[in-house]
């Protein structure tokens, strides 16, 4: 899921600003939230790996992020990590 898939409603493609219901059509947005939190989370989680020197571990939760949820930060957090792996 894109960043910019992520950020609209997937019914009528509105825009939402974090609440559960769909302020145009009423959908509700709660399972789309709760993808966008996880990978969150997982980019907080390698990042806090990659800061510990679980180099592996950063880069399976940043690909995990990136799957869930990418974001073009997540991208880079990835790329980032996986330069960092081949040094």
């Amino acid at each position: 899921m894109s960043e910019e898939a992520g950020s609209r409603c997937p019914v009528c493609r509105v825009r939402f600003r974090g609440t559960r219901a769909c302020g145009r059509c009423g959908a509700d947005l709660g399972a789309l939230m709760a993808l966008q939190a996880r990978a969150w989370r997982a980019r907080e989680d390698a990042r806090r790996a990659l800061e510990e020197g679980r180099v592996a571990k950063a880069r399976d939760l940043a690909a995990r992020a990136q799957g869930l949820c990418g974001t073009r930060a997540g991208a880079r957090l990835l790329a980032f990590v996986e330069w960092w792996q081949t040094r």
